[in-house]
């Protein structure tokens, strides 16, 4: 059953979500000395795309409050092809020491954004810096449990933006998640290649082979996005050009069956205009056919008119040659191959 389109459209307007890195470690309960080293994990939170769509990472050391904070400590730059994990060593020296007064922030970059998560508080003991001024105001904490700021997924946002004349169908295909899909339509393809930008229109998406079974896939439709684009046609009325004589050979064809092969019993000449007026060749009296004129071609043409179905179509012409043939044995008169050549002249 195909859906609605009501229900296209309410599909169209949910929102999206991109896969996000979850913290697995620390914990809301790690604690470890400044100057030791430990490792930071995360985990795909499990929706489509993987976090295997998501290209670097960027890690940040925060003290203080979800409302009040500040970046401490950074580490390098990473890259999620390399794993979910990366171990880092925080410097004694970095800042002051209060129970649960850090977390990390992931800034994670996508096609198309960046999306930033935090992990729950811990602790950094031993530590022999000194916090800012504006951290040091509201420490300490509440504790371990006092909130962290929320997720903020720009990618989601700049898929919003970029949908609001296209719907879901304008958000990259390897961002959307959820259990319907929307594949847009391709661009149309221009009436001459001008372009010299050979860049791909969307981002490539990462391979993985399976070593093991995987999990049933979440997707359950992909909706296949209307045509974004009308064509109209029409039939072609002017006749090619190389048929240009095509109407002044016709016309002598007429002329002839009708006059001087009129012992030939050709009937229906009129089925000669009906061809020309379906191809779009125009019959066109000349003076130099005198014995077809326009009254003779519009009584042809009003005579096919009448008859409506075309008389030609159908019929056995080899059993019409037959007939034709045993009561027109033929003769010297219209053979040019069986005159003299005086005749020929």
């Amino acid at each position: 059953m195909r859906p609605s389109g009501a229900l296209l459209s309410l599909l169209a307007s949910a929102p999206f979500a991109i896969a996000i890195p979850t913290f697995s470690s620390p914990t809301s309960d790690f604690s470890v000395a400044g100057g030791t080293a430990f490792t930071v994990t995360w985990t795909d939170d499990g929706t489509a795309p993987s976090i295997a769509d998501l290209t670097t990472y960027t890690l940040h050391l925060y003290a203080g409050t979800s409302t009040t904070n500040s970046v401490v400590w950074s580490a390098p730059d990473g890259s999620f092809a390399s794993g979910s994990s990366i171990t880092i060593t925080i410097p004694a020296t970095t800042s002051g020491s209060s129970p649960d007064a850090y977390f990390f922030g992931m800034v994670s970059t996508a096609a198309g954004g960046t999306v930033t998560t935090y992990s729950p508080r811990f602790s950094l003991t031993g530590m022999t810096g000194v916090f800012p001024a504006t951290v040091q105001a509201v420490l300490p904490v509440s504790g371990a449990t006092a909130p962290v700021p929320a997720n903020v997924n720009n990618v989601v946002q700049a898929a919003a933006a970029a949908s609001v004349n296209q719907g879901a169908w304008g958000t990259p295909y390897n961002l959307q998640t959820g259990l319907t899909k929307y594949a847009p339509m391709q661009p149309v393809p221009p009436t001459a290649i001008t372009a010299t930008n050979t860049s791909p229109l969307w981002p490539t998406s990462s391979v993985s082979l399976a070593s093991t079974f995987l999990p049933i896939p979440s997707i359950v439709t992909t909706l296949t996005q209307a045509n974004t684009f009308s064509v109209s046609s029409h039939a072609n009325t002017k006749a090619h050009p190389s048929a240009f004589n095509v109407g002044v050979i016709t016309l002598l064809l007429t002329d002839f069956l009708k006059d001087t092969a009129s012992d030939f019993d050709i009937e229906d000449i009129c089925e000669m205009v009906r061809a020309a007026d379906e191809a779009g060749v125009a019959l066109e009296p000349r003076r130099e056919i005198v014995n077809c004129v326009e009254r003779d071609i519009e009584i042809y043409r009003q005579e096919y008119m009448e008859d409506g179905e075309d008389e030609w179509r159908g019929r056995d012409w080899k059993n019409e040659w037959k007939s034709f043939k045993a009561n027109h044995s033929g003769s010297k008169h219209y053979n040019i191959t069986k005159k003299s050549k005086a005749g020929r002249k």
